[in-house]
């Protein structure tokens, strides 16, 4: 029985230590030190809200949403909504679902998030029934601590409403790529980004009230 014992705390204990290690060297990726390259579309973003594209002026209300969910103020808006499906991903987790997401910008504000210049839209693409909006976010946290130029891709759908003359953007997905440098995107990463993901969520609802 002791060496039962022993051999799931040595098989737990390696299993949390390659967690932290694929965690470590996602997020080193991200920083650009183990070969990740940014996007040029991040600088295009750094000046003013006067670099966004044309296209951007047709979803004022998808902006809208990016910028309070990045000033700490979570995820709320009239007109943009989250699908059942949605997920949001950065290097460190993956989060699933409009719960996961709703909690994962509820604990951002106790990271005291500022924006160094407002999020812009820097690149519209249309997916079939979808549209990727690109965003270049330039951030700090913890009181300026932390400085983060970042690109937020949200993929939307529209939705007319019968009721309101107003259209609905329905979020399918966002991917925030820290430093501009996409994700490191093997089975792999995403099965450690999806695992930080479930873990974050039961943790900070508990500890962040």
């Amino acid at each position: 029985m002791a060496s039962f014992i022993v051999t799931i705390r040595s098989g737990l204990t390696a299993a949390v230590g390659t967690q932290l290690a694929l965690t470590m060297a996602s997020l080193g990726y991200a920083s650009g030190r183990l070969g990740g390259t940014p996007s040029p579309l991040l600088a295009r973003g750094k000046s003013s809200s006067e670099e966004e594209v044309f296209d951007a002026l047709h979803y004022d209300f998808v902006t809208e949403f990016v910028t309070s969910m990045y000033a700490g103020r979570g995820v709320s808006h009239r007109y943009v909504k989250l699908a059942d499906s949605v997920s949001f991903e950065d290097p460190a987790a993956r989060c699933s679902g409009p719960d996961e997401v709703r909690e994962a910008f509820r604990a951002l504000r106790y990271l005291k998030p500022q924006s160094i210049s407002p999020p812009c839209c820097v690149n519209v693409q249309p997916q079939g029934e979808s549209i990727a909006l690109w965003y270049a976010l330039h951030q700090h946290y913890l009181g300026g601590r932390l400085i983060l130029p970042s690109l937020l891709v949200v993929t939307v759908q529209l939705r007319q409403l019968k009721e309101v003359p107003e259209s609905e953007f329905v979020v399918l997905g966002m991917q925030e790529q820290w430093n501009g440098i996409p994700l490191w995107n093997s089975y792999l990463f995403w099965i450690v980004r999806r695992i930080n993901g479930m873990v974050s969520y039961p943790l900070t609802k508990g500890l962040l009230r």
